[in-house]
């Protein structure tokens, strides 16, 4: 994060509080190119970091309730780092290798826990991946790009790692895909109060 600051919005339903988190300068984390804004999941907002002076990754969680960072393993070593993501409630990471090639998707199966870490999905070669949701509980919706400069939903099967593509009528070559928590209460609702 040198010379940098990370984003992040979440809620924490422990204190019934949304926050919008901007850090600036940690001096224990790197990150090198754009910075994404942070995964929200249980309460905290993740990103994924190299530790400085030793280019190992780790995933910084910051809670949003005691408003601190803690630290959590990665599944695996990797030299370009993660992406952060999640899927059915659970975090994920994608690896950030650059260049047309194989993606990796990890699942933490127990949030918080380092050995709990499962591969569920090697891609087909492109450059980048999102995993967005289930598709009738059996595959996971994902964003693929696959040329630069052209975008593709697809459905994925974690079980053979195949692909298929998800054709939807007019959507643009470029586009963008996220995901988000639908809620009825609004940010600034304390402030209206």
């Amino acid at each position: 994060m040198y010379g940098s600051s990370i984003n992040g919005f979440g809620y924490a339903p422990s204190i019934d509080d949304y926050k919008h988190v901007k850090a600036i300068n940690a001096p224990l984390w790197v990150w090198e190119g754009l910075l994404p804004c942070g995964t929200h999941l249980n309460g905290a907002l993740h990103w994924v970091f190299k530790l400085r002076g030793g280019g190992e990754c780790v995933i910084a969680a910051f809670d949003l309730e005691t408003d601190t960072f803690r630290e959590m393993p990665v599944p695996v070593i990797s030299v370009s780092g993660f992406s952060t993501g999640s899927l059915k409630g659970c975090l994920c990471l994608m690896d950030l290798v650059f260049g047309l090639r194989r993606r990796d998707i990890w699942f933490m199966k127990e949030y918080g826990v380092g050995k709990s870490w499962a591969k569920i999905l090697v891609v087909d070669p492109c450059y980048e991946v999102k995993p967005l949701c289930l598709w009738k509980k059996s595959e996971i919706l994902m964003t693929i790009d696959r040329n630069e400069n052209e975008n593709e939903l697809v459905l994925c099967n974690p079980k053979d790692g195949t692909c298929k593509n998800f054709d939807v009528v007019g959507i643009p070559f470029w586009f963008y895909a996220d995901t988000y928590v639908e809620s009825l209460v609004s940010p600034k609702f304390s402030a209206i109060v």
